[in-house]
């Protein structure tokens, strides 16, 4: 989870809390398609999961748009880069991580988002209620995380809107120093 090479590409332009249209869409279809209440687009960094594109999330998380990464599922998604599937928390964890006991979070599905051939985060699919992924709907729910892989690149690749993340860092602190 700490390889520089993986940290370096999320670094690369990839948080950002402009929320990115084309990531909200692909998690709004995710939703859809799997009928699960929250989908997420999460990048998996040093210390905390962010999440680039939401939909359904509890005010609290909205706000934050991030939690400890120790706390997530998606940190296991990203260390094997393999789908992983939880249908009940209560079901296979004897000590629920703060997450599902914070949020009464019972069931979870993600899958694996490779940008630069280097896992950065998930597609995941989050239920408050026991909840199976249909596998009929599992082709459909890769090819968004595909797509959402592509838009991620797509986003590293833009020299640009790097510069103008940076700009909108730092423009209040050189305000301040006008004042």
């Amino acid at each position: 989870l700490d390889d520089p090479r993986r940290l370096k590409v999320i670094r690369g332009g990839l948080p950002d809390r402009e929320l990115d249209e084309e990531l909200q869409r692909i998690v709004r279809a995710a939703a859809s398609t799997a009928g699960f209440p929250v989908a997420l687009v999460s990048l998996v960094m040093r210390r905390v999961q962010f999440f680039r594109a939401y939909v359904g999330l509890p005010t609290e998380l909205e706000l934050s748009r991030s939690t400890d990464r120790g706390a997530s599922f998606c940190q296991y998604v990203v260390s094997t880069n393999q789908p992983l599937e939880v249908p009940d928390t209560h079901a296979v964890l004897d000590e629920r991580p703060e997450l599902v006991e914070a949020f009464g979070l019972r069931a979870y599905f993600g899958l694996p988002l490779e940008v630069e051939g280097q896992v950065v985060g998930t597609l995941c699919l989050l239920d408050f209620v026991p909840h199976e992924v249909d596998a009929e709907v599992r082709p459909e729910l890769e090819a968004l995380a595909r797509q959402a892989e592509a838009r991620l690149e797509r986003l590293v690749a833009d020299p640009l809107r790097a510069r103008r993340q940076l700009y909108r860092a730092v423009q209040p602190a050189f305000w301040e120093l006008r004042n």
